[in-house]
């Protein structure tokens, strides 16, 4: 058995694609999971800038028409053209994407600390809906040592990016400072938590906060900014020179018509620029807003054109550790191909120790079978320390076939490998 990859990331998909797939995406891992021939395991990564599916199967062109059937079946017609134009890895190219992905070097901002527990939080899933084999559990918990390796090893664990944080950074680039800027926040989960973390970072202190459902006063209380009436966000768009959507829920909740509203008062009140922030899939501002003389927006398209530079030299060590990283997971990989022959052997022996135990406990009572049932498993464990040692070394170098052999004529076991 082998993880095949298939994928695709903000780079070469469209947002309304990666927004469809992550809106089904528990659709399509029940679909997975149902489909008992389909693979030995599946796990459905799917967040807003990427969506990949991770599969492991001894039939790949099987593996791949399922999957691919799994999305169509999920999304209706307009999955068929997504399906077909997700990207396949096999072989240590899914083992160094993954690697990638889970320590943020393919993440749209570089060393983005969330992707890391929305890996885990894929395979939590899996494991839930019981798709998940021994091989993708080896593979995902591998990528988390590696990320947890990065992190702690390199520059990037300490930046402690993401994607509204950078998004953010933008605007207060834009806007010279944050410290005096009026900004709106829109939702109270817990996407907008990170967002009030944040904007606190880049020294904004007037911010209210409005929520469609209900829970400001709670929110704002919380984390000391002000709570916006139900009826008063008008007002509260108005005087905002900087909103960031934040809800993570569908359906506009600043419209093209509310946005032009508030931009002919803010005229008359010569107010700057007015900046939106929206990079979730599900959009709090309405796409037609960025049309707005004297408005201008930050989004998920913007953030994927900015060349994100300053890194080169973490980046360098991060690759470095994964590239080693993959050369011990294969290693492993190679090990395990001997464990049939290591299982056989200590079977051969252990139950040549049962015999001898059984024979004693006859003769000479059970304290004496005790005794004699210790006494041989050391020995035991101790005769087979450097054959089992040998095993592994040899399997490593891909010459296991060769002990095998010498098995066979020295112990007459008959083995069935995993070759």
């Amino acid at each position: 058995m082998a993880v095949l990859f298939l994928g695709t990331d903000f780079r070469e998909a469209r947002a309304l694609d990666l927004e469809l797939l992550e809106t089904h995406v528990s659709q399509i891992r029940a679909i997975l999971a149902h489909n008992q021939d389909l693979s030995a395991g599946a796990v459905v990564l799917a967040t807003c800038n990427r969506f990949e599916m991770y599969l492991d199967s001894a039939n790949f062109p099987d593996a791949v028409a399922k999957a691919r059937a799994a999305i169509t079946e999920a999304l209706g017609e307009p999955g068929i053209a997504i399906a077909n134009r997700l990207e396949i890895r096999t072989g240590d190219d899914v083992v160094q994407h993954l690697f990638s992905v889970a320590s943020g070097l393919e993440s749209m901002v570089i060393g983005e600390g969330e992707i890391s527990g929305q890996v885990k939080r894929a395979l939590f899933e899996a494991e839930q809906l019981q798709s998940t084999s021994p091989e993708i559990q080896r593979l995902f918990q591998s990528a988390f040592r590696v990320s947890k390796q990065v992190a702690n090893q390199t520059g990037l664990g300490i930046s402690v990016r993401s994607i509204i944080g950078e998004a953010i950074k933008q605007a207060a680039v834009r806007m010279d400072d944050l410290a005096d800027t009026k900004v709106l926040l829109i939702g109270t989960g817990s996407y907008a938590r990170v967002a009030a973390a944040a904007l606190r970072l880049s020294k904004a202190t007037e911010i209210s906060v409005h929520s469609r459902s209900g829970r400001a006063q709670k929110f704002a209380k919380l984390h000391n900014l002000a709570a916006v009436a139900e009826d008063g966000l008008l007002a509260a768009l108005v005087g905002a020179d900087l909103v960031v959507g934040a809800s993570g829920r569908q359906g506009f909740v600043i419209s093209l018509d509310m946005a032009l509203a508030a931009q002919a008062i803010r005229v008359t009140l010569n107010a700057p620029t007015q900046i939106f922030i929206d990079v979730a899939l599900a959009r709090d501002v309405e796409p037609a807003v960025a049309q707005i003389p004297g408005c201008d927006l930050i989004d998920l398209e913007t953030l994927a054109q900015l060349e994100d530079s300053g890194y080169e030299e973490e980046l360098a060590q991060a690759q470095n550790i994964i590239l080693d990283s993959i050369f011990s997971y294969n290693q492993s990989k190679l090990e395990r191909g001997v464990d049939p022959i290591i299982s056989a052997l200590r079977q051969e022996f252990g139950a040549l120790v049962r015999d001898e135990v059984a024979a004693v406990k006859r003769r000479s009572g059970e304290q004496a079978a005790l005794d004699v049932e210790r006494s041989l498993s050391r020995v035991t464990n101790a005769i087979l320390h450097k054959p089992l040692v040998k095993a592994k070394t040899m399997a490593r170098t891909g010459n296991h076939n060769d002990y095998v052999q010498a098995v066979k004529l020295l112990y007459s076991i008959d083995l069935t490998t995993n070759d």
